[in-house]
């Protein structure tokens, strides 16, 4: 007697689009990070990478306008450290 294995997939669509979008923003930022200097630059800033643009915060700033909301949606965010250290990174 052979026992079928059933896999369901319980993913909302929305938890999908959105995994895509946090996706492509992370996907940017790995590709232009070098060219456009942003670890040497951007030192003790926050960064965030939405919809292929780069935008610039200091830590502390709060910005209430609703291009701001919509950067935190679905935004790469990232904290650049004040002074290069080596890091480990776990999984």
């Amino acid at each position: 007697m052979k026992s079928e294995i059933i896999i369901e997939n319980s993913y909302d669509p929305d938890i999908t689009r959105v995994l895509e979008l946090t996706g492509r923003n992370l996907r940017w930022f790995d590709e232009h990070a070098v060219e456009r200097e942003i670890f040497s630059r951007y030192r003790g800033r926050f960064i965030a990478v939405s919809k292929g643009e780069l935008f610039i915060g200091i830590a502390g700033q709060r910005s209430s306008n609703s291009r701001a909301q919509s950067i935190r949606r679905y935004s790469h965010i990232r904290y650049i450290p004040q002074e290069k250290a080596p890091r480990i990174y776990a999984y």
